[in-house]
């Protein structure tokens, strides 16, 4: 699995779940950290392929083998920062140490090491710090603490050296009396040192999958309070959406069952928007303790279509609908364009608030929407969540 794969992963499992499942784990945003992971694992693994193609030519420098290494460094700590988000959330280790401890063929001096931390050595003589080596090997002498310093990197393909490595360094001691030693890497064995990170995605969206199962399982168990106010009923279904099903819309509406026109035309209007509405809460009541992703889906984009009925096309005309829903302009403004419009609909003289046209004019949109012919379906994510994860050259942040 790559980064490309997992981020579609993360911005289409259950809607909103992962952002709200991992926004607030005992105080801390592990979500942010998420998104920056994401964010830096695009950046590398886009960059990688050319460093790889670079740093194989036989004119390739210093600089191309550090943008490599830095490339597949930054790709290991993303990874370990990912599966320390999800796995402490599900109560599990947040460390991750592979048990392979035999990839790079190391010196004697480094052959203690952990493949980790010697890739963290050549990261640091071969580009980070290569004139500041700490030495850990060495007892420091009359107070004077081991360091080490990095010589220029030679390669193999310039026939520089004769030995295994691709690319080595040598490294001097600080200490009079201590012989130079020296660092190298072969480009095979930084392959797979960084497949093993970009192969523990899978095992990441595995624990999410057991994580939402865990949740789903618990949210079977837990009943809906039934009410006989659609009011009431509503907001009981919307903090049961925000709860189970993160991602379903939640507008307020109690001014739908609080307006009560005068026109017979109206009413027949407003009731049938209100059925529509109730028909809505019991299919959220049937779907809501099922849990079934397929059917969650198919209700969310039915929600959206009833609580945000489309505008027609009609030039100019959005635009006054939106400023009159969104209660930002005076209705004297959009009067004629509207009333012009919505008049076969509408008895517009029996009306004396804004709060009665709005609530009209927005039966009458999915009255409308319900006589047009069926666009493609969009899908649940761009639909129902404010919080897409964006391209893969914008900031997952940024918000979705």
């Amino acid at each position: 699995m790559d980064i490309h794969q997992f981020r579609d992963f993360i911005n289409t499992y259950h809607a909103d779940f992962v952002r709200r499942h991992y926004a607030n784990v005992n105080g801390k945003n592990y979500w942010a950290c998420i998104c920056s992971a994401m964010d830096w694992l695009t950046e590398a693994g886009n960059a990688l392929p050319e460093f790889k193609i670079r740093v194989e030519g036989t004119e390739a420098g210093w600089i191309d083998l550090y943008g490599y290494i830095s490339c597949i460094d930054v790709i290991m700590e993303a990874t370990e920062q990912l599966h320390r988000c999800i796995f402490e959330r599900g109560g599990k280790s947040g460390t991750l140490m592979f048990k392979v401890k035999s990839i790079f063929t190391k010196p004697t001096e480094f052959s203690g090491l952990s493949d980790r931390d010697y890739f963290k050595e050549l990261r640091a003589g071969f580009g980070a710090h290569p004139v500041n080596l700490h030495d850990s090997k060495t007892p420091s002498t009359k107070g004077h603490k081991a360091k080490r310093f990095a010589c220029w990197v030679l390669s193999s393909a310039r026939g520089q050296t004769m030995d295994e490595f691709d690319f080595s360094v040598m490294l001097y001691s600080n200490l009079r009396g201590i012989d130079d030693t020296r660092l190298g890497v072969k480009l095979t064995e930084l392959d797979e040192f960084c497949r093993q990170y970009q192969k523990h995605l899978e095992a990441i969206v595995t624990e999410i999958k057991r994580q939402y199962s865990l949740f789903a399982e618990e949210c079977r168990k837990s009943p809906i309070e039934i009410s006989d106010d659609p009011t009431v009923q509503w907001k009981i279904l919307t903090r049961e959406a925000n709860d189970r099903a993160p991602g379903m819309c939640d507008p307020d509406i109690s001014v739908i069952f609080s307006v009560h026109p005068i026109h017979t035309k109206n009413r027949r209007l407003l009731l049938t928007y209100q059925t529509t509405v109730c028909s809505l809460m019991r299919k959220m009541l049937v779907v809501f303790p099922k849990m079934n992703d397929q059917s969650l889906r198919a209700l969310y984009e039915k929600a959206h279509r009833i609580m945000y009925p489309p505008y027609p096309r009609v030039k100019g005309l959005p635009y006054s609908i939106g400023k009159l829903l969104e209660n930002t302009l005076p209705y004297s403004v959009l009067k004629s364009e509207i009333e012009t419009f919505f008049g076969n609909q509408i008895d517009f003289s029996s009306l004396h608030s804004d709060m009665e046209r709005r609530v009209l004019i927005q039966a009458a949109l999915f009255s409308l929407s319900k006589k047009r012919p069926p666009k493609p379906r969009p899908t649940a994510s761009s639909t129902i969540s404010a919080h897409a994860l964006p391209s893969k050259r914008r900031s997952s942040k940024g918000k979705l």
